[in-house]
């Protein structure tokens, strides 16, 4: 697979505290870097091969371990970044940084809008991180979230609230192996989806991404459009996607219903 060693970079637990000295910025209230840039030092997370075939594989595992332990501070840091296409200025940056995720949003789309244009595109993305020193594939994601809905031609499907009317886990499921072979077919690895926001406030202005308004409904679907996307496996499979189950904390439960606003809830 060819993010496998991406993905197991991130799991093998990149970054650790984070300390003053990590911030080469000059302000003149050294107590206020103090407060801000202070953590408690974390255990690094243990990366373990996964059994038989599974993802990862022992080889990639220590793959990862080799390419962490000799990456300076700054490059690990930089594969913990993800940065919006747009925002790239020349074709060094990504060669030069290793950063080690790029993603398209809402309407950031190549010159050439179609599948070979995606496909030219992140094949020209990837080409150049992996010509950085660690030669390590950056992992590309997008927003699909009903359907490939960045690309044109692309197969549209109904937003998650009309999904949630079906109440249909063997339809959402085929929605998102639609999704992930369209997403696959231009060379993406990574969808932000699904939504499992439960929507409280009809005010709030995304509760189309919803799948409705009773927790059992993302319940249900959630992990059907995940099955969906990834397959029985991640990484098995040509048209397997890594999904990403998102909003899910106080998200459609805003006061006011105000995008990104605060939630209030009780401990319960």
């Amino acid at each position: 697979m060819k993010w496998g060693v991406a993905v197991a970079l991130v799991a093998a637990g990149l970054v650790g505290s984070c300390h003053q000295q990590y911030y080469p910025i000059k302000d003149p209230n050294p107590v206020r870097l103090q407060t801000q840039c202070l953590l408690p030092a974390q255990p690094m997370a243990e990366l373990r091969a996964a059994d038989g075939d599974g993802f990862p594989s022992a080889a990639c595992v220590e793959r990862a371990r080799t390419l962490v332990a000799a990456m300076p501070r700054a490059k690990k840091f930089a594969q913990m970044m993800q940065l919006d296409r747009g925002s790239v200025r020349s074709d060094k940056e990504l060669t030069f940084y290793g950063v080690g995720s790029l993603l398209s949003g809402g309407g950031s789309a190549p010159a050439r809008n179609d599948a070979m244009g995606w496909v030219r595109m992140v094949n020209d993305f990837r080409e150049q991180s992996l010509a950085s020193e660690t030669k390590i594939p950056l992992i590309y994601g997008i927003d699909a979230v009903h359907g490939h809905n960045n690309v044109k031609g692309a197969v549209i499907f109904p937003h998650n609230v009309g999904l949630g009317a079906s109440r249909d886990a063997e339809l959402v499921e085929r929605v998102g192996r639609i999704t992930a072979r369209e997403v696959a077919a231009t060379n993406i690895d990574w969808t932000f989806s699904p939504v499992l926001a439960v929507v409280d406030d009809e005010r709030w202005g995304r509760t189309y991404e919803s799948f409705g308004e009773s927790p059992e409904l993302p319940l249900l679907l959630g992990p059907a459009m995940i099955r969906g996307l990834q397959g029985e496996r991640l990484g098995q499979g040509q048209a397997s996607v890594l999904a990403c189950a998102k909003h899910y904390v106080g998200d459609g439960n805003t006061e006011g219903g105000d995008d990104q606003g605060d939630s209030h809830v009780d401990a319960e």
